[in-house]
């Protein structure tokens, strides 16, 4: 049995010979095991010296090194191009070289040629930087590919520019930077000292990429830029809005892009205090925080708030009094009979009572029956019945008189039950002096209990009540009113069951708004009322006086007229014109927003520069200006 596993195992593994096996009868587990050990090791060190030849193979494909050359210049001075190459470059000594390849770092200086040389550079990206005193730093990305040619040494080359940051081959650039604090006025603030101006030179611009990054190398095609970024931004501050910057150059130009920075000032600002106001409303000089920005305050983007056209001198109006208050009423209705208006309903007829009959009793109580008033007499009635003794009507002896109110009916009689009959009475509010008959003066009922003070305009009295649907409503009636205090209150045409509740109500106060139409010379020559509000007495109109929100005129004077309902007529009347008024929406008078702009100086003028792009070389000095316009900002909203 053992010797068949044996037999097996090594069929399996095709490792041991059968002959081996069949020669030695005496061959042992132990036997086996050793020898599997050795063919083990065997296949081990067969294993290593393939994966060894491998590598050596690739190794040999591979390791190909680059002698690589690195050319430092000074890009702030000219240089010639002569036949596809860069010759007659100022070169850089002591700069200080460095690059990284598989996340080693190797560091040289350049000698009097500009020039370092790294040895053994394997083949693909190196990273580096560049650094002098006085000059730019550069980091740079280059590629040292695969070249077709098969030399057994292969050389690369890369010309890096670096630019003086100081001396004779800068140029300088000054401004000044202002913005729209104050929009009632003619003139722009300065910008907050401490204002940041920075400048980048800007490599992606194609003039750039032409006259620093695509010259031919010393060697071969091996070594070209694949990128390249000057370190940081040159920066500067405002001191009183001015600024003053030396910037790196050259004498092709170096272009850079400017940036300007955010800042929030108060901003004074005529504006309107109200949401939906008609044109000319009134409005006031307000402070507001506001944010002046080069990148959001942009026409282009339409981040900034435009100003509603505004006139320089404004109309002002007196807002209206204070409402009336106090005035009260007790109201009842005119006295009549118990069923007036429409009659009477079996709501239902009940049972057990006599049959056939006109004289089953019934009570009539309650409906608040005045008998105070002239010709005031109980309803007298009975019920009449059916052949089932069923109530089906009322008997009408008498429908009385004096009810001021919906009475209560009461079906009596022995044995019967459950008849119910409900009066339609329905009645008009008495009048307040009375002016019907017996409705006169306090029998009436209805009383003014108090005029209530304070009215310029007669309030409305507010019935409310169940009418003769059997709905609650609000009935609306005029009243009069006599110094201040309400005299008189029309009584309503519709009818209520029972004495309404009387409330008084005065209408909306509205404040007038006005417009300056015409100034000639300085003097106000005309005005009219842009909105004629509410709530204003007709005895005592308003006073009306002129601002100039930029400080100047004085002395207009107008006078206004009130109509029966509170509200302004339509004419300004002119008494004195005045003097010294600003004209109407003047050239200067700023009343529109303005978004960012950079404007940079040519002759005696300035032209805008959109993009935000100046280019400048070697020894100039230039004149750029920022402007923050009016700035973004929120409303205020009363």
């Amino acid at each position: 049995m053992k010797k068949q596993f044996i037999k097996n195992f090594l069929i399996i593994t095709g490792i041991f010979s059968v002959v081996v096996w069949s020669c030695k009868d005496d061959f042992t587990e132990e036997d086996l095991l050793t020898q599997q050990s050795e063919i083990n090791q065997q296949n081990q060190a067969y294993a290593d010296s393939l994966a060894a030849a491998q590598q050596a193979h690739a190794d040999s494909m591979n390791l190909r090194r680059v002698q690589y050359t690195i050319t430092v210049y000074n890009a702030s001075i000219a240089a010639a191009n002569t036949g596809g190459r860069t010759t007659g470059v100022t070169a850089l000594d002591g700069a200080s070289v460095s690059i990284t390849t598989n996340g080693a770092v190797q560091t040289l200086t350049t000698d009097a040629n500009g020039m370092v040389v790294f040895e053994n550079v394997p083949l693909g990206s190196v990273a580096g930087t560049v650094s002098l005193a006085d000059f730019t730093t550069v980091h740079f990305i280059s590629n040292l590919r695969t070249p077709p040619s098969s030399d057994p040494l292969l050389q690369a080359g890369t010309l890096i520019p670096l630019f003086a940051t100081s001396g004779e081959n800068t140029a300088t650039i000054s401004g000044k930077a202002t913005y729209e604090g104050n929009l009632l006025n003619n003139t722009e603030e300065t910008v907050p000292d401490e204002t940041v101006v920075s400048f980048m030179i800007d490599i992606e611009d194609p003039s750039f990429e032409s006259a620093y990054l695509n010259r031919e190398q010393a060697f071969n095609d091996l070594g070209q830029l694949s990128s390249i970024a000057f370190e940081g931004n040159f920066t500067t501050t405002t001191t009183g809005g001015a600024y003053s910057i030396e910037l790196p150059a050259a004498p092709q130009g170096l272009v850079y892009k400017i940036s300007f920075s955010d800042f929030t000032a108060d901003q004074t600002i005529a504006i309107n205090n109200y949401i939906n106001e008609p044109a000319g409303s009134v409005r006031d000089v307000v402070t507001i925080p506001t944010l002046f920005s080069q990148s959001r305050a942009s026409a282009m983007t339409g981040d900034y708030i435009n100003i509603p056209v505004l006139n320089s001198v404004q109309a002002d109006i007196a807002a209206p009094p204070a409402s009336g208050t106090g005035a009260a009423m007790t109201a009842k209705l005119r006295a009549t009979s118990f069923d007036a208006g429409f009659g009477h309903v079996v709501m239902a007829t009940g049972s057990g009572y006599a049959v056939n009959s006109i004289t089953i009793p019934v009570t009539v109580s309650g409906g608040d029956y005045d008998a105070t008033v002239t010709g005031a007499t109980p309803a007298d009635m009975t019920a009449i019945t059916d052949a089932a003794g069923r109530v089906t009507d009322l008997n009408v002896t008498n429908a009385g008189w004096g009810y001021r109110s919906r009475p209560t009916i009461t079906v009596g009689g022995a044995g019967g039950s459950g008849a119910v009959i409900v009066s339609n009475y329905v009645s008009l509010v008495a009048p307040l002096y009375g002016d019907f008959g017996d409705d006169t003066g306090a029998s009436s009922g209805t009383v003014l209990t108090s005029g209530g003070s304070g009215y310029v305009v007669p309030p409305k009295a507010l019935f409310k009540g169940i009418t003769a649907a059997g709905f609650e409503e609000t009935v609306e009636s005029n009243t009069e009113i006599l110094n201040g205090s309400v005299v008189d209150v029309a009584s309503p045409v519709t009818g209520f069951r029972s004495a309404p509740t009387v409330e008084f109500k005065n209408i909306k106060r509205t404040q007038s708004f006005a417009i300056v139409t015409g100034i000639f010379s300085g003097e106000i020559t005309g005005a009219g009322i842009n909105n004629a509000g509410a709530g204003y007495n007709p005895l005592a109109p308003p006073a009306i006086t002129f601002r100039d929100l930029k400080g100047s005129g004085a002395n207009a004077i107008a006078n206004l007229k009130v109509d029966l309902t509170g509200s302004l007529t339509l004419g300004v009347s002119i008494v004195s014109t005045g003097s010294g008024y600003s004209e109407l929406m003047g050239a200067n008078f700023p009343v529109l927003a303005t978004p960012f702009s950079i404007k940079t100086a040519v002759g005696n003028g300035s032209v805008a520069n959109p993009e935000n792009f100046v280019q400048v070389k070697t020894g100039t000095t230039r004149t750029i200006n920022a402007y923050y316009g009016t700035g973004t900002r929120e409303r205020i909203v009363e």
